[in-house]
């Protein structure tokens, strides 16, 4: 399957929920938005369904046709999308390439190996001045692929957690150290964020503005720190309990609210990008 519907979902929940869509692709022109929640392709509930399965099911052969059941507001609707092709550039979650001798890392998403191809770009780049980690438009993935993302460039030391939901003991948070070691070589970094930067890519720009100094710019985040738990009760019926908040050593919160960039920039356009001007800009 080389084509897809060219959208961004966030798995966490019962039904996976539209968080971005790419412009003048299927998704935006059928009329998806973002919170649309996606109830059925072809005929088949989403409902407890890996969100790497429900991706699986949008993709197809280009030209071909996907129905769609999704909800909004309360109400069901149903659509047909025809699939796209995927550019050679869409193919992976990481691209790269040096901008005045600034590294820029563009991530998608985090799946299984993408803190390996991340590195390759580092070690292709040759020790630029500095870095921008694109995280616009990524919603997470693989807790463990953001952890080893940060552990690339944060030099020992406890960087992340995970905190039970309500009330707890100390000894239920969850921590996670760094190895020693900064593949950066100290090299100042600048993380590009927006409101559809959601969950572990909040994670990760959180853990790098607070142990590695990294300036965050762009517009606010998503603001979704949740780690869910999908319990099936019989039948269709599941229960979804929120069981964890991410969270960085200080206790650093930004569940339902989001993270506040360092340097507010305006969002690209599609002919300019003055969020990557911004951080180009600021200096290292």
């Amino acid at each position: 399957a080389n084509g897809n519907v060219k959208l961004t979902l966030e798995g966490n929940g019962v039904h996976p929920v539209v968080i971005a869509t790419v412009p003048g692709g299927p998704a935006e022109q059928g009329g998806l938005l973002p919170g649309d929640r996606l109830i059925a392709i072809d005929g088949a509930p989403t409902a407890g369904t890996a969100l790497g399965q429900v991706i699986e099911r949008l993709q197809g052969t280009p030209g071909s046709t996907v129905a769609l059941q999704i909800e909004r507001n309360g109400a069901t609707h149903d659509m047909v999308l025809t699939r796209a092709p995927v550019r050679a550039d869409e193919a992976s979650p990481v691209q790269w390439r040096v901008v005045d001798g600034v590294g820029v890392i563009t991530v998608l998403s985090f799946p299984q190996g993408a803190a390996r191809q991340i590195e390759d770009a580092m070690a292709g780049m040759k020790a630029p001045a500095g870095y921008v980690l694109d995280l616009r438009g990524n919603v997470g993935g693989l807790l463990e692929e953001v952890l080893a993302t940060a552990d690339l460039f944060i030099d020992g030391g406890t960087s992340a957690r995970v905190v039970p939901f309500g009330d707890c003991f100390p000894e239920d948070i969850q921590t996670y150290p760094m190895k020693r070691g900064d593949r950066a070589h100290g090299a100042p970094i600048k993380v590009l964020i927006n409101g559809t930067t959601a969950s572990g890519a909040e994670w990760l720009a959180a853990m790098l503005r607070e142990r590695r100094g990294a300036k965050l710019v762009g517009q606010a985040s998503f603001g979704n720190a949740r780690v869910f738990t999908v319990v099936p009760v019989g039948g269709d019926a599941y229960l979804k309990l929120t069981t964890g908040l991410l969270a960085t050593p200080s206790g650093s919160a930004w569940d339902g609210k989001g993270l506040t960039p360092d340097i507010v920039a305006a969002p690209r356009d599609g002919k300019t990008d003055p969020t990557l001007d911004a951080a180009l800009a600021a200096g290292q």
